[in-house]
């Protein structure tokens, strides 16, 4: 398999992890500003961190197939 494949698949993991951890979160606040959405913030702070660690390793894989001989 292609070093691009595999990088945008780790950019599509990464960038689904973000939206699972941001949007509900987000939403939540949106509609309902003075409620404290613990479960959501729960899942921010243990889905965001690694989803963006993610999404970073593919951007590089991604530079690096780009630029790759």
């Amino acid at each position: 398999m292609r070093l691009s494949r595999w990088a945008r698949a780790t950019l599509f993991t990464g960038a689904l992890l973000l939206a699972i951890a941001i949007v509900p979160l987000w939403l939540a606040t949106l509609v309902v500003p003075d409620f404290v959405p613990v479960l959501f913030s729960l899942a921010f702070f243990l889905l965001a961190p690694p989803g963006a660690m993610i999404f970073i390793a593919g951007l590089l894989m991604f530079l690096f197939a780009i630029f790759r001989p």
